[in-house]
């Protein structure tokens, strides 16, 4: 399995692109659901499925659990992507 297999879904390649904004290096359950246009039971199901895909932050803002995805599948997320993908997954 590649690392960007996961992604290859639709609910994968939403997720992907709730991280690609410019400040999208770590997102809340409910800003990934947001951005995706996903339930957060979705956007969970699909964390833990795919747990070697993401990082949990140390810091919880108001208690909130902030994910990241690994900082080697994003780089390569970003060069693949064009950018202007990238910038909509914000707006």
């Amino acid at each position: 399995m590649t690392q960007f297999e996961p992604f290859s879904s639709g609910i994968g390649e939403r997720i992907l692109v709730a991280f690609l904004g410019d400040n999208a290096h770590w997102r809340t359950l409910g800003g990934i659901s947001r951005a995706s246009g996903l339930t957060k039971s979705e956007v969970i199901k699909f964390i833990e499925d795919n747990e070697e895909c993401f990082v949990e932050s140390s810091i919880r803002p108001g208690g909130s659990i902030l994910y990241g995805m690994r900082h080697d599948l994003r780089q390569r997320a970003l060069s693949a992507v064009p950018a202007q993908s990238a910038h909509q997954a914000t707006a």
